[in-house]
Parts: structure tokens; C-alpha cells; sequence
């Protein structure tokens, strides 16, 4: 799963020649809407239309964490998720990976490699640091850099 969806996500940023999900989405065609009227428990959605989509974040969560809502958003849409629409709510990282949908986990990932492409881990970058430079949850870093360990060793579960 992370390898091909590392593969889209180094496509889309070769052709569009940026890491930025805000760049990204508004390159893409999708439209974003920063909104004051979404539910507290919820930080963003997207809703398909066609081809294109619109992507609502709540104003409520704050500026560091808004690339990676609106990443996982535009990772709803890019990987072609079926269904109506698709909710980010707070604190969504938290629950056990294992309950996670597919598509949630693909958004998730998606999200990671975007974001954390550009850092170097090896060279003792922390996962709390990363997570203070890009705004994604340690929790997700922490299995992204696991995926990636697997992915290079060959493990596939």
C-alpha cells in the first residue's frame, strides 16, 4: 500500500512541482473552503463533484495543523475514494490503526509521505520535531516511518 501510494504522491509533486496540499488541491482543481459552520468534532470533508471536489476545513483547527487536513482531504479525491463524502474528524489519528478503514488509512499515508517527503530522518530528525515542522500527528509519522521499514525490507501484511 505505502509504495504506491508514494508513487502517486511523487507524480503529483514532480508534474505540479510542489509539496504544499493547498498548492496541490487548488492545482488539481478542487476548490477550498475554510468554514466556521463545520461541526466542532470534525476538522475537514471532502465532497466530491465529478471529476473535482471542494474541500472544507474548520476554521477551529489550528494554522499548523491545516496542511495535513487538507493533504488527507485531497488524498480522498486523488485516490478516487468511493462515497459521498469523507470526514476528518479531531483527533481521528488517535484510534486504532487496525479499525481504520482502508480508504482512512490510504488518506492518512498519503498525507505522511506529502508532508515528511523532504525530511531526513536519518539524520536524528525526531518524530516530535516532524510533527512540529509539518503539522501531521506523531502517531501517524510513527507507522509511516513502520510502513516505510516494511516496504524497504520486503514485508507486505
Amino acid at each position: 500500500m505505502i509504495q504506491s501510494i508514494q508513487t502517486i504522491v511523487q507524480r503529483l509533486v514532480r508534474y505540479y512541482k510542489t509539496h504544499s496540499p493547498y498548492e496541490l488541491a487548488i492545482a488539481r482543481g478542487y476548490h477550498v473552503i475554510y468554514s466556521p459552520t463545520l461541526p466542532e468534532r470534525i476538522s475537514g470533508m471532502f465532497v466530491p463533484i465529478g471529476r473535482r471536489g471542494v474541500i472544507f476545513i474548520n476554521t477551529n483547527v489550528p494554522s499548523l495543523r491545516r496542511p495535513f487536513i487538507i493533504a488527507h482531504e485531497l488524498a480522498h479525491g486523488v485516490l478516487r475514494h468511493e462515497g459521498e463524502r469523507f470526514t476528518f474528524q479531531v483527533d481521528s489519528h488517535r484510534l486504532n490503526w487496525k479499525r481504520l478503514s482502508v480508504q482512512e488509512k490510504e488518506a492518512h499515508l498519503f498525507s505522511a509521505s506529502l508532508l515528511l517527503d523532504e525530511l531526513n530522518f536519518e539524520d536524528g530528525m525526531t518524530i516530535e520535531q516532524a510533527a512540529a515542522v509539518t503539522g501531521c500527528p506523531p502517531k501517524i509519522i510513527e507507522i509511516w516511518l513502520h510502513e516505510q521499514t516494511k516496504a524497504r525490507h520486503g514485508f507486505s501484511f
